[in-house]
């Protein structure tokens, strides 16, 4: 299916623009983070650190990042971090086979990293976040957010431990408390960094299997989901009723719809011109679709390896998800000196935030159209 373009066309910075170097220092529990200059029709917010997902706090002004975990104010672009500022009340009885809470030593050590991450809507302002982890352990983590007060406030309750040989990269929420995973790339197979993982980047590049989708319930644990197995299996999210998977398939630039819950599944799929990285509902009911334009060497050796972006650039598509159809709303935006290969994508008033951890640290906003 032919992508019909809505393009956002961007000029490269000058070079004067290089040498211009504005960082936010988070302070806890808060830090005042400044709208940073407009690179042409782009504008920015600046962090601490980058984002490699977004999901906004319903009926709120906050949005909650990924990497190191904060929520950052979309009205005044204030950044508060909530994690490792977060209490503990372990819910033994729905997450029985937790360890327990990360200690001080893993979280002093960094060895708390949030990846993917997603929200179920609770009522009266509170929330439930999972969040993808690495690298101490596999794991889900689970907390409570409570947005009633004057900023948000997170309360770990429990965890759930990856599958084995499973790398967890975004999550999805489903009915009873469940939640899906992507294992983008099995463990057996190796990195896909360096010379040692050329034969993964061109599996990938190929379209050949390198990972799937793996389903949790309480009380059942995890299922591996039939016909999820694809080429790197990116960013997920599951329908309201949970009928449907959608899986934002990087390796072969496809966006699958995959019926939940049958041995025989069906499957739908569009085409993108990029490779989608994480998907996030809209309040429209619409899926948004961000990631890179380029070849898969492009991306995950020269870009995200060595930091050579001049053969990457960023687009987004919003995705209708009875029909398929897809829109691409921002075309093949240029790596700079301050963004490059953008992951996720939000809609937030009359922009687009769109987040990365591939170079620098700020979210890049996009008008609307």
């Amino acid at each position: 299916m032919r992508v019909g373009r809505r393009d956002i066309r961007v000029r490269p910075p000058s070079l004067a623009w290089f040498t211009l170097v504005l960082a936010v220092t988070l302070g806890p529990p808060s830090s005042s983070a400044q709208d940073c200059n407009a690179l042409d029709a782009v504008k920015f917010v600046c962090l601490s650190a980058g984002a490699e997902d977004l999901v906004a706090i319903p009926n709120s002004d906050w949005v909650i990042l990924s990497g190191e975990l904060r929520a950052v104010n979309t009205t005044n672009f204030s950044e508060v971090r909530l994690f490792p500022i977060a209490r503990s009340r372990f819910d033994q009885t729905r997450y029985s086979s937790c360890p327990g809470p990360l200690t001080e030593r893993d979280i002093a050590n960094r060895k708390a990293t949030a990846h993917g991450i997603n929200l179920r809507a609770g009522p009266n302002g509170v929330h439930t976040l999972y969040v993808v982890h690495h690298p101490q352990r596999e794991s889900v983590e689970v907390f409570e957010v409570d947005a009633r007060g004057k900023t948000p406030t997170i309360t770990w309750v429990g965890c759930v431990l990856s599958p084995a040989g499973v790398s967890g990269n975004s999550v999805a929420v489903l009915p009873n408390h469940g939640f899906a995973l992507t294992n983008f790339l099995s463990r057996g197979l190796g990195g896909y960094r360096g010379e040692a993982g050329a034969s993964v980047r061109a599996k990938l590049a190929g379209g050949e299997p390198t990972g799937e989708v793996w389903e949790w319930n309480p009380g059942q644990g995890w299922t591996k989901v039939p016909g999820s197995d694809g080429a790197g299996p990116n960013g997920l999210e599951a329908s309201p009723d949970g009928r449907w998977f959608y899986i934002a398939e990087w390796g072969t630039q496809k966006v699958i719809k995959l019926s939940r819950g049958q041995p025989n599944p069906t499957k739908q799929e569009v085409s993108l011109d990029f490779h989608p990285d994480n998907l996030r509902w809209q309040s429209d009911g619409s899926l948004l679709a961000a990631g890179q334009h380029g070849t898969v060497d492009a991306i995950l050796s020269d870009c995200l390896s060595n930091d050579d972006c001049r053969g990457v650039a960023t687009s987004v598509a919003s995705i209708d998800p009875v029909s398929l159809e897809a829109q691409e709303l921002v075309h093949r935006y240029p790596a700079n000196g301050y963004f490059a290969a953008g992951t996720t994508g939000l809609k937030v008033g009359n922009d687009i935030w769109v987040g990365s951890t591939y170079r620098g640290t700020r979210i890049a906003r996009f008008g609307a159209k």
